[in-house]
């Protein structure tokens, strides 16, 4: 209610300050309108400090940083102060730390008046992710008036403050350009899909109606868009790849296809991560360190290289997780086009090599690169570079439109077929505490003394009640219900208590902010992108050193200290036994003509976390149902688990069990 009024208030104060709310006369990613936008119900209005500019320091808008633009009182679409640079000047105009939604839809509008387009981008400063933290658009022309102009953009999960540059270049053409009354708004998913319906009007239309195929090696993926996540959670979607993974954008064109066919899926969120011109070898490291510990519903790899390397790839998804996978091949580039009506291969991917592959791992392949030939063919475009009317904006990426193309064909796979490949309930299960069940023979739940049937839960209050669950897998979680005079249990896997047992994850290997910058690339990629874990492993933080130029370094732990040295291009096992980097996985570890890549001082982070729980707290609120991830990243078998209440009152609902295809 308290939301309500204050999104009422917002309404009334911005008709009061001289613009009645009205449609928006053009529909898109760029809204415009005569006057303030409509704001739906349950949408939450988000600060702009001083975003109308009637606040100056020293003749300038406070809190912003305002390059050519002088502030101008006078008749003001707003209040008595906007902004306003000469004709032909260059303009910009830049403001930090906007409160922001991370994963959600976005409204930024703001008055304009001039006769070009002004660009605009919005950049997620904290966002975890190091890749598409931003959405930069042209902002329409305005035809010289005062034009109410919008921004619908969507954010990284996780980012909470973001940045606004507003930018118009030098053109001797050009008249004044003025702003004013700069606000921001959470945007509806109705309003995203619009927007997008908008800007996707531009584009011919497709057919994307499934095909019987489609979907087939997505039973788990279609299972929950149709019938939801218990208890409510996101749906994941975590995207590795290249560059041209990159190009993709943050998920927004596959989310509004998939919402569209599952208008009752939960909220879809899009990570990804990507290096330049990263192939499926490197990858492997990002799926163990980053992909594989998140536990993701849905993984997306867009990128080239080996055949056998996406195998060893895709093998270590189906050892570490239960999620599904989509691989596309590969979009048609200018080093294709010779290949051009006489081969389906591309220059550096033989296409039917990663169709026999896809098929032996069970994954769900996107014929992308027949589905552009086609597209292209239908359409009467080339293998040519046009970033305005074609699908290559330069020798190798897609442009927006064969972005859109690609995201298309991935997304249309997204369907319930007349028949799945496999079983869902063969990778996730739920064995209900109550008159368990499970497809597979040796899953039971054992009650000790103390348990009681209670409500769809067993429940305890008996200090030392115990309970055992035999199950199948690589990970369980605890569904259970909270209580203000909730308790705990004691967690033992296999007869050993769980904060003892020796099951890791390791997180993403981060770059030290002062390591050398190479002359072409991202010094992310002169980097490891993966290690492995060893015997004896302690929980810590781990940071490689480099000792000098030539690729040599130390490995030292916070807890372990000093644990041997060795090379970037040779194997390496720590003394301890604990880690190995094996130099495969180290990218641009041998430089080509005397390049230096990694030099002396260089360093190289990352954690080492235990995956299990040692106990599981039921204190909170009444009735309040929850998830714990109990233990993840055990070996792929049989095992036990037991819980021993140690206080208070112990309601346990379910166990949902998680076991990958590959052991």
């Amino acid at each position: 209610m308290r939301l309500l009024w204050i999104v009422l208030a917002w309404v009334a104060a911005a008709c009061a300050a001289g613009g009645q709310t009205a449609k928006p006369e053009r529909i898109g990613y760029t809204p415009v309108g005569a006057g303030y936008f409509p704001v739906p119900a349950g949408v939450e209005p988000l600060a702009v400090p001083n975003g109308s500019f009637e606040h100056l320091d020293r003749g300038r808008p406070k809190g912003w940083h305002a390059g050519g633009l002088k502030p101008v009182e006078g008749k003001a679409p707003h209040g008595k102060v906007f902004l306003e640079a000469p004709a032909g000047g260059a303009a910009s105009l830049v403001v930090a730390d906007l409160p922001v939604r991370g994963g959600k839809g976005h409204l930024l509008s703001l008055w304009l008046r001039s006769d070009a387009p002004l660009r605009a981008m919005v950049y997620a400063q904290d966002a975890p992710s190091r890749f598409g933290r931003h959405t930069s658009r042209n902002l329409p022309a305005t035809g010289g008036q005062w034009r109410r102009v919008g921004l619908y953009f969507r954010v990284p999960a996780g980012a909470t403050k973001a940045r606004l540059m507003l930018r118009a270049g030098k053109d001797p053409t050009r008249g004044p350009v003025a702003i004013d009354d700069v606000r921001l708004r959470t945007a509806t998913p109705k309003e995203m899909t619009m927007a997008y319906a908008g800007w996707r009007a531009r584009y011919p239309k497709r057919d994307l109606a499934p095909r019987p195929t489609d979907g087939a090696h997505l039973a788990l993926t279609i299972r929950k868009l149709e019938e939801g996540l218990d208890p409510e959670r996101p749906f994941l979607i975590w995207a590795i790849g290249s560059s041209y993974t990159n190009m993709l954008g943050m998920g927004e064109i596959p989310i509004e296809i998939i919402r569209q066919r599952f208008p009752n899926a939960p909220e879809i969120v899009y990570k990804k991560h990507v290096g330049a011109a990263v192939q499926f070898n490197y990858i492997r490291g990002w799926a163990r360190h980053i992909v594989v510990p998140e536990q993701p519903d849905l993984v997306l790899i867009y990128t080239i290289g080996k055949a056998e390397d996406l195998d060893t790839l895709l093998a270590e998804l189906r050892r570490g997780c239960t999620a599904d996978i989509l691989v596309p091949t590969i979009h048609w580039r200018m080093r294709d086009a010779k290949l051009w009506g006489t081969s389906e291969n591309a220059a550096d991917q033989d296409v039917a090599a990663v169709r026999r592959v896809c098929a032996k791992h069970g994954v769900e392949l996107v014929e992308n690169r027949r589905e552009w030939a086609e597209h292209m063919k239908a359409h009467g475009l080339k293998v040519e570079i046009d970033a305005e009317k074609g699908l290559l904006k330069d020798a190798v990426h897609q442009s927006a439109y064969g972005a859109l193309i690609i995201n298309e064909n991935i997304a249309r796979h997204v369907a319930h077929p007349p028949e799945f490949a496999y079983e869902p309930d063969a990778r996730e299960r739920r064995l209900r505490a109550v008159a368990c069940k499970s497809i597979r023979a040796n899953e039971r739940i054992e009650l000790g003394k103390g348990w009681k049937a209670d409500g769809g839960c067993i429940a305890t209050s008996a200090k030392g009640a115990r309970v055992k669950v035999t199950f199948q897998g690589r990970r369980i979680d605890l569904i259970g219900r909270r209580s203000p005079g909730g308790g705990s249990v004691r967690v033992l896997i296999d007869g050993t208590p769980a904060d003892q047992v020796p099951a890791f994850y390791m997180s993403f290997i981060n770059v030290g902010a002062k390591n050398a910058r190479p002359k072409r690339g991202l010094v992310t990629d002169r980097a490891p992108h993966g290690a492995e874990l060893g015997r004896n492993v302690v929980p810590q933080t781990w940071t490689i050193t480099m000792v000098d130029d030539a690729g040599n370094y130390a490995l030292e732990g916070t807890v372990t200290g000093l644990d041997g040295r060795g090379n970037n291009a040779e194997p390496f096992t720590s003394t301890s036994g604990q880690i190995t980097v094996p130099p495969e996985l180290w990218r641009y570890n041998r430089g080509r003509k005397g390049e230096v890549v990694n030099k002396k001082g260089d360093t190289f982070t990352w954690q080492v976390a235990r995956a299990t729980l040692g106990s599981v707290d039921f204190k909170g609120a009444e009735g309040e149902r929850f998830r714990a991830k109990v233990a993840q990243s055990l070996e792929n078998r049989e095992h036990t688990l037991e819980l021993i209440a140690t206080d208070g009152e112990v309601r346990i609902e379910a166990f949902d069990v998680f076991e990958p295809p590959l052991k």
